[in-house]
């Protein structure tokens, strides 16, 4: 394949994306529990908590719940709770909205119906907010969206919880008997807001993404179903944690990890990537290196290949050995002169094994990805 080049910086104008059919990734992975023996995935899940030592991959494209550990991940965060029923009228504001609680349900934007008790009252509120299934007999069928960006659910008992994906705090108000908000606003996340998930929807596609609002330590499933998800990087933060807690992306029906961002990193450490048939991978080089030895250390650094991406997703064909000694080079790098080439549909990843427990290696490779036609 020819493909035309312009001059200066080959590799900026790739970068930048001035090149048709190119794409240029830059993996780095680090894994801080690689038990002597055991081959060990470069990526966030093989530390001493999780201990994940080899990343699995989703049987099939799967929807993933993107969820934090820590309640402070979120974008923003009201609730409302009923002790009783409202009165005929009464009205609850978020933000410039007026939501009006009415006996009997007139279509008018706004029009909350009072249902058989405080629950269902507060379920057709979430139903109002959401325009989720019920317009026309749990709320208006003029119903129109709040102007700024918010979900509800149901919480604990008669509550309802409020989550604000926009910038800035948002006033919340009542004139409702028997209802108060936690708060006369809500709470921006201290940690991180929104996560951008970068994935394959099946081997036959090239990359994209998503952005997730976190709720916290509440899940919130991805738009897409992914057979791969490749990274995952803090958007928006607030100003105490780049991300508070620990967030995953957990496939649906195999339950397994597909990527996950350690506290207080941003963004996921991980060297697995999936290539789609549609590309071909040039690894111009890989690098590892022994962050924190405890004592004399050998370790050795594979790189691998899984050419069957799709159909057998566990088998890989070693690439590259480098080996790593703390009493000598500790750090190592390779280059491949002409690029090793890796046609997709592929898995290709860094792997290590050390002869001492619990090391601290990291590692990671640049990666050309050319269109094949």
């Amino acid at each position: 394949m020819t493909i035309p080049m312009p001059f200066g910086d080959s590799a900026l104008w790739a970068a930048t994306g001035r090149v048709s059919g190119c794409a240029c990734v830059n993996m780095f992975g680090r894994a801080t529990n690689v038990d002597s023996g055991v081959a060990t995935d470069l990526h966030d899940g093989a530390n001493a908590t999780t201990d994940l030592d080899v990343l699995v991959i989703p049987t099939a494209a799967r929807v993933h719940a993107i969820v934090s550990t820590d309640a402070t991940d979120v974008t923003g965060i009201g609730t409302l709770t009923l002790t009783g029923q409202p009165a005929d009228t009464q009205t609850v504001t978020i933000g410039a909205k007026v939501y009006t609680f009415q006996t009997t349900l007139t279509d008018a934007d706004g029009n909350v119906k009072i249902g058989a008790n405080a629950s269902g009252t507060i379920d057709n509120l979430i139903a109002a907010i959401n325009l989720a299934a019920g317009a026309g007999t749990t709320y208006a069928a003029s119903m129109t969206a709040n102007a700024i960006d918010v979900e509800a659910a149901a919480g604990a008992g008669d509550t309802m919880t409020l989550w604000d994906h926009s910038s800035a705090a948002i006033a919340t108000t009542d004139t409702a008997d028997n209802t108060a908000w936690g708060a006369a606003n809500t709470v921006d996340g201290t940690g991180a807001r929104t996560v951008r998930v970068y994935g394959l929807k099946t081997w036959a596609s090239k990359e994209t993404y998503e952005d997730i609002n976190l709720h916290g330590a509440v899940a919130v499933n991805t738009a897409n179903s992914y057979v791969m998800i490749n990274r995952m990087e803090v958007l928006t933060k607030g100003g105490t944690n780049v991300n508070k807690g620990v967030i995953t992306a957990t496939a649906a029906t195999d339950s397994t990890v597909s990527a996950q961002i350690n506290a207080d990193v941003g963004k996921t450490l991980s060297t697995v990537l999936g290539v789609p048939s549609l590309q071909t991978a040039y690894i111009s080089n890989y690098y590892g290196a022994v962050v924190k030895p405890a004592a004399a250390l050998s370790a050795k650094l594979t790189l691998l290949a899984n050419p069957e991406a799709g159909t057998e997703d566990t088998k890989f064909v070693t690439q590259h050995v480098l080996g790593l000694d703390t009493t000598g080079t500790s750090v190592l790098r390779h280059s491949f002169n002409p690029y090793l080439a890796i046609s997709g549909p592929a898995i290709i990843k860094l792997q290590a094994d050390a002869d001492a427990a619990d090391s601290d290696i990291s590692g990671g490779m640049d990666v050309i990805l050319l269109d094949n036609s």
